[in-house]
C-alpha cells in the first residue's frame, strides 16, 4: 500500500460511465478549476462543525465502526478533513480519493493515508470494497449527480453505510451562487482577478464569520486565508447543482438503499444525507 507520500496517479476517464462529450467537458472543467487553486481549509474550527453540525456525529448510532475495517473518502479535497476525521473520532483506515492531482499533493502533508485520483463518476475500486463511504460536497460538482450517487454505493459493503451531503436548492446561496458568483466567475473570464479579490472576497470573508456562528452558535474568527479559499470553492467553481431532501431520497430509496437521517448544516446551505445498505 502507498504511503502518504505517494498519491496514486490514475487516468480520470472520460468515457463509459462519462461517453457522453458534455460530461467530460464539465469534469475536465471542474478538474482544472481545482488543479489551479488551493482549498486549504483544515482547522479544529471545521473538525468541530464536521463532527457535531453533521450527520457524521450521528454515525456511531447507526453502525458498529469497531468492525469497519477502510473507509473511503471520496472528494478529500487539500484539507483530508473527512479522511482526518475518520482517523481521529472513529481509528479506521482511511482511503482518499479526489479529481485534482494538486490537491492529493497538498493533502498528503495532512495526514497517513492511501491517496487515489480519479473522479466520483467511475470509482476506480471493487464492488463493496468499504465499510463506509462519506462525500461531502462532491456530487453536485458532478455531472448527473444521481448516477454519481449510485457509483458511491456501489462501493460500499452489504451492512455498511454511506454519508452523502449536496447543495441546498432551498437556501440563500443556491441565489447567490448564481448571481454574485455568476459575476466573480465573468470577471475572472476577464482576467481580472485582482478586482475579485479586492471587492468580494473581504466581503464574503466577513459573511463566512456569521455563517460559521450560524453553525457553531458561538464568535469564532475566520482567517482571511480560509475565507478566501472558501469563496473560490464556493463561487468559483465552475458547475453546480442543487437539490432538495425529498429528490435525493427518491434516489436513495430506487437504488435500493435506506435514509437513516437527513438534514441541513451549515447555515442550510447543505444537506446530509446518511444511508445504509442492506
Amino acid at each position: 500500500m502507498s504511503g502518504p507520500d505517494s498519491p496514486q496517479r490514475t487516468q480520470v476517464p472520460c468515457s463509459g460511465s462519462q461517453r457522453s462529450e458534455e460530461d467530460g467537458r464539465i469534469i475536465r472543467t471542474v478538474q482544472q478549476h481545482y488543479d489551479a487553486s488551493r482549498f486549504d481549509c483544515m482547522s479544529e474550527l471545521v473538525l468541530e462543525e464536521v463532527r457535531h453540525q453533521t450527520l457524521l456525529g450521528a454515525v456511531e448510532r447507526y453502525f458498529d465502526i469497531a468492525a469497519w475495517e477502510r473507509v473511503l473518502d471520496v472528494g478529500c479535497g487539500a484539507s483530508a478533513r473527512n479522511s482526518f476525521f475518520v482517523r481521529r473520532y472513529w481509528q479506521r483506515e482511511s482511503v482518499a480519493l479526489d479529481l485534482s492531482w494538486r490537491t492529493l499533493q497538498q493533502a498528503r502533508d495532512r495526514i497517513d493515508a492511501l491517496f487515489v485520483q480519479g473522479s466520483v463518476r467511475a470509482l476506480p475500486f471493487r464492488d463493496g470494497s468499504f465499510s463506509f463511504v462519506i462525500s461531502t460536497g462532491v456530487i453536485h460538482h458532478a455531472p448527473r449527480p444521481r448516477a454519481s450517487l449510485h457509483e458511491l454505493a456501489r462501493t460500499v459493503q452489504p451492512g455498511g453505510g454511506l454519508f452523502v451531503s449536496v447543495y441546498n436548492r432551498a437556501s440563500v446561496y443556491r441565489l447567490v451562487y448564481h448571481t454574485l458568483g455568476a459575476a466573480a466567475r465573468t470577471l475572472f473570464r476577464w482576467k481580472l482577478a485582482p478586482l475579485v479579490r479586492w471587492l468580494l472576497v473581504p466581503v464574503y470573508a466577513a459573511a463566512y464569520n456569521l455563517i460559521v456562528w450560524a453553525a457553531l452558535r458561538r464568535v469564532v474568527r475566520v482567517p482571511y486565508r480560509q475565507a478566501s479559499a472558501d469563496f473560490d470553492d464556493k463561487f468559483l467553481t465552475p458547475y453546480a447543482s442543487f437539490h432538495t431532501i425529498d429528490e435525493v431520497r427518491g434516489w436513495i430509496a430506487d437504488e435500493g438503499l435506506t435514509c437513516l437521517a437527513s438534514g441541513t448544516h451549515m447555515a442550510t446551505m447543505m444537506i446530509g444525507f446518511l444511508i445504509s445498505k442492506e
